[in-house]
Formats: C-alpha cells, structure tokens, sequence
C-alpha cells in the first residue's frame, strides 16, 4: 500500500514535535508495553513544579553581559580551550556566566527530583522543549562556573550532576526529551576528565574511587533503550491519528518501526554494531515514503555519549599513572580502533567493521589528555 507524502510528513510531525497524550487504544500488538500509558504520581507533579520554578528564574541579574560571545567562542564545550581561557580570563568568563544564585538553586533542586519525565496529563504547549532546553544551557555552564569559583571540581558535587542527568536520561518518556537529556548526559562527562586531570598528581580515597567507578560504569540497558520514548510517542499516535485520518496500516507500521528501532537500541555493543539498524531491509513496511526518518540517529548518539565513557575510562589509567599517554593496553570496544593524535594529544576511537546501515553516520569520537 502507497501513502502520499504530505499525509505521512503529518504523520512524522504528529510523531516527533506532538510530546503529549491522553489515552491510548489498543495497539493490537502481542507485546502489551505499548498500551501502557504512564501515569501521574506525585514525585512526576514534583518535577513538573520544579521544571516550572526553573524556567521561571532569570539566569542574570541584569541584561546578558556583552562579553558572552567572546566567552562563547572559547567555551563551546569544557576542552583544553576553554580551560585555558577559563585561567587566562577569570573575570570576563565569570561576568559571562548566570550570576543569579536562585537560578542556580532551582537547577540543583530540578536535578533532584526523580522522575523529571513528561506525562500526558501535565502536558503544555506552552512549557516544554524550550524549558528543557534551558536545561542544556544550565548543565553546560555548571561545571565552569564551579572551575571559575573554587579552582576545581568536587567529586560529590560532579557525582550528584552526572547521575542526574543519566537517570534523566533512562526516564525519557518522549523522544524530545530523551534528545535532550542525550545532549546533557554528555555535557556532564567533559568534567569527569577535568577532574581526573586535576588530581592526576593525588591518589583518590576509596569513597572517591567508588564515585568515579559508578560515573564511569558503561551505560545501563535502561539508558541506552529507546522503548520508553517511542512508547510515548506511540499512544500520542493513538490519540492524535484521528485528526489526519491516518490508517490502521500506517499506524501499524509505525508501532513495528518502534519496536524494531526500540529492539536494536537495547542490544549489547558489539550486537548493536554487526547488527546495523535497517528500517527498510528487516521491516515489514507498508508504507512508502522517501524522507523516511533515520531512526539510527538517535540510536547511534546515545552510542555516542557512551563512547565518551570508555575514551574516559582508558585515560584513567594515564591520569592514575599506570599508563602513558598513548594507544591503551586494553584493548578498543568490539568493530572500534583507537587511535592516539599525538599533536592533539587526544584518545579516539575510529569505527571499524561495523554494519553498512551504520557506517554514514559514525564519526571518529575523541577525548583530550588534559596534561594540567
């Protein structure tokens, strides 16, 4: 069966951009997750009200300093640059930064809460993505304006921002949000390797050992998962359907393209990579459309910001000083090669034999020896 491409672009945009639902029919499907509509609860309430307490709360006290671009410039993400800018330019990076310190209470306390995903019946169109994305912005910052104040990163204070933001990230119930939180999981993991470079020359305690262990550990079935979002996206379907006349076909298969997508998601690094991600070639699809989404983006970031933890943990042993600088003696993740930039001084991580449905979209990923 054939679908114009105007009815399935509605249907991509009911998808992707519409985050709420209010009930979900029977999706006619063996596995009964997908009818399973997430419910209200008060520690869900707790977030939404703290979410609205933080978008709320003016960053600066004042206009926005007209020193931020140049701040900006350097300080794209927390790297060698922006360390050295951070020690070069104290005062102009700090007057760059949010000076309001009840914007930076209400962050902390909006990273508190457990869960801080969307429900249907909270839903808002006029407070969603743009506040989350504030979060972005806020979780950029944290780590530098902790440099800027105290010289340094504490390992409780970088803990408790990791987790945060990994937890948030396992508890997506929308695929915008599980966007975002892949975005703010990985701003938070620059700062593990600033930390690490800074007490390269201390021995942690065993506490210390313990938290950096946990921040490090590989990402969890639950993080890595696409299930909950599509899941969410799939009864928003239900709901909104009505309005485009979508057919019981179209609708199928997009609860096939779910699952599929959600299936390879949750598979083990070395499955994920031989196996690829092919909509097209392991799906039966009815449906025909040319600008079909490409589902492997998302799985793939989300590959990406756990890439960051292996670069991260084999630099350990170069800051813990049972290594040097150079190719790792353990050897690279299954279809990946390291590779060591000796001018950049940075670890990467090149693909390899990995699945063709795979290969356009795999950069190599790197992360800097900070010699500090």
């Amino acid at each position: 069966m054939r679908y114009t491409c105007s009815l399935y672009c509605k249907f991509i945009a009911a998808v992707l951009l519409l985050p709420a639902i209010t009930q979900a029919s029977d999706p006619k499907n063996d596995d009964a997750e997908w009818g399973t509509v997430v419910e209200d609860s008060e520690s869900y309430r707790l977030g939404s009200q703290r979410l609205q307490a933080f978008s709320e709360t003016e960053p600066y006290l004042g206009s926005t300093p007209s020193t931020s671009a140049d701040f900006n410039n350097n300080c794209i993400q927390l790297n060698r640059r922006c360390l050295r800018y951070l020690r070069s330019n104290p005062s102009v990076a700090k007057a760059a930064l949010p000076n309001n310190s009840e914007y930076w209470r209400s962050y902390l306390a909006l990273l508190e809460v457990t869960p801080l995903a969307r429900v249907a019946n909270d839903f808002d169109e006029e407070f969603g993505v743009g506040d989350r994305n504030n979060i972005v912005e806020a979780t950029r910052f944290w780590a530098m304006r902790e440099i800027l104040i105290n010289g340094t990163l504490d390992i409780q204070d970088l803990y408790f921002q990791v987790q945060a933001h990994r937890r948030l990230l396992a508890e997506s119930n929308f695929l915008i949000d599980k966007m975002i939180y892949t975005a703010t999981a990985g701003i938070t993991l620059p700062a593990i390797n600033v930390f690490m470079a800074q007490r390269a020359n201390q021995p942690l305690d065993v506490e210390e050992t313990k938290l950096l262990d946990d921040m490090l550990r590989p990402f969890s079935k639950e993080e890595r998962s696409m299930r909950r979002p599509f899941r969410g996206e799939y009864q928003l379907l239900l709901e909104r359907a009505g309005e485009y006349d979508f057919t019981e076909e179209a609708i199928n298969d997009v609860l096939r393209t779910y699952a599929y997508v959600s299936d390879r998601s949750e598979l083990p690094w070395r499955d994920y990579w031989s196996s690829g991600l092919d909509v097209w070639a392991d799906v039966p699809l009815y449906l025909y459309q040319d600008n079909f989404p490409a589902w492997a983006n998302y799985t793939s970031n989300l590959r990406y910001v756990g890439a960051q933890l292996i670069l991260l943990s084999a630099l350990r042993e170069i800051y813990e000083g049972r290594a040097s600088p150079g190719i790792p003696s353990q050897p690279p993740p299954a279809r990946w090669h390291w590779q060591w930039r000796v001018g950049e001084e940075e670890l990467c991580l090149e693909p390899g034999d990995i699945h063709p449905s795979l290969v356009q979209y795999q950069p190599v990923l790197c992360v800097q020896y900070l010699d500090q």
